[in-house]
């Protein structure tokens, strides 16, 4: 049978509130008068670490604020201003603190806008959901009753690899995975939700043994290059692996993994004798197969139309210099060849500008070969923006010398 909902209803009368303060110490005293509140959450006790909180606001509040209180010390403030005309909000909230009895108090702001909340209601939650906090992270939505919960299996991995999967409420759009290790930024990572609210991501800890922090952003933007501002959590792992696994591992927009791109870095591969040989086979297939996205290029905005990444590029066989270098980097890696994905500048036909341009440095024979698919794959007239494409070896581990001349070198990827 379903357990009725546990419903408190205060009646408050003229009175000064003691302050209290949140994380970011915003609550200061405010008075209310006279007004009718009832606060209640969806059962007593719940075995998922969620609930809703739901309740009737005053006449004159504007926005509520919930603070969740549990076990060990564990305190978490969520606000929300999603409050309807009739003085309803409802918010999902979760009990990030392991098994045991949470107190969530309820306060209400003014309708003046500002950050100073008054202490309306309190009630109370059992929690009976066992799983390992430390291997999750739940978050609510920025609005409404949605919310993002993630998990990994384990802290501790030994294959440099962990697997993050979960679910999303419906408005959000993109995660944003955030990788870290000693203190300095370790790669990223960009997770779109299934349909059905379903995440599954794997990230790799490329920097070798030590821990690692994964921070989790959100957002309801439709494009992922976007602002993240809704911070979900962090996780902590940590990597037992020593191995040496720089340029050789999937990452942002190299996705070297995916079953359709190790299936054609095989075929291409297959009758090649030399880390060399290999390299040429998989640089002639991206010079031939890709034609270079005229459209968005002349849009001025590179970015705005296309992901750009190696799945997408090998689907479209049309993209910029970023999808022809990420395509190239996957498939070296799914090869077993050492792939950076370089950023920087370009000058093209020996003119003096400039412009954004992406390549690669593929490790052979202990060295690193530079290689241009891009400016190898064909050329655009520049009047008429058509693309021929043309295939060809110039840019395939060039005279440094001549090189240096038309590229100038930023950064890389791993």
């Amino acid at each position: 049978m379903k357990k009725k909902p546990q419903l408190i209803l205060i009646l408050i009368t003229a009175f000064a509130l003691t302050a209290i303060a949140d994380e970011d110490d915003v609550i200061r005293h405010h008075r209310v008068y006279g007004a009718v509140l009832a606060v209640q959450t969806d059962a007593p006790t719940t075995g998922d670490s969620s609930t809703i909180v739901s309740g009737k606001l005053n006449p004159d509040a504007t926005r509520v604020l919930i603070q969740v209180s549990g076990p060990s010390g564990y305190q978490a403030s969520l606000v929300t201003s999603e409050v309807t005309y009739d003085q309803l909000f409802a918010k999902r909230v979760f009990l990030n603190g392991g098994p045991g009895d949470y107190a969530i108090q309820v306060f209400t702001a003014p309708p003046n806008g500002e950050n100073r909340y008054a202490y309306f209601a309190r009630t109370q939650i059992t929690n009976t959901d066992v799983t390992d906090p430390r291997t999750r992270v739940l978050s609510s939505a920025e609005e409404g009753t949605g919310g993002v919960a993630l998990r990994i299996a384990s802290t501790r991995v030994s294959d440099s690899h962990v697997r993050i999967q979960g679910t999303a409420s419906p408005q959000v759009r993109w995660l944003w995975l955030k990788l870290s290790s000693g203190g300095s930024a370790a790669g990223e990572y960009f997770a779109r939700p299934a349909a059905s609210g379903a995440i599954d991501q794997h990230i790799y800890l490329k920097r070798g043994a030590g821990d690692y922090q994964i921070v989790a952003w959100a957002t309801t933007n439709q494009d992922r290059i976007t602002r993240y501002t809704w911070r979900v959590g962090e996780l902590d792992v940590r990597n037992d692996d020593a191995a040496d696994e720089s340029f050789l591992l999937p990452g942002t927009d190299i996705e070297s993994d995916d079953p359709a791109i190790r299936e054609l870095a095989a075929n291409l591969t297959r009758d090649a004798k030399t880390d060399l040989e290999r390299s040429r086979a998989l640089y002639a297939w991206v010079t031939s197969n890709v034609t270079y996205d005229t459209d968005q290029y002349f849009s001025g905005n590179p970015r705005s139309r296309h992901r750009s990444d190696a799945l997408e590029t090998l689907a479209l066989k049309r993209a910029v210099c970023q999808g022809y270098a990420n395509l190239s980097a996957a498939l070296h890696r799914a090869a077993g060849l050492r792939a950076k994905y370089v950023r920087g500048q370009a000058s093209p036909h020996s003119q003096n500008t400039w412009e954004n341009h992406a390549w690669n440095e593929i490790w052979i024979d202990g060295r690193w070969v530079v290689e241009d698919p891009t400016w190898d794959s064909g050329y655009v007239t520049t009047g008429t923006k058509i693309f021929t494409s043309r295939a060809a070896t110039r840019f395939f581990d060039p005279n440094p010398v001549d090189f240096a001349t038309s590229h100038r070198k930023d950064s890389e990827t791993d």
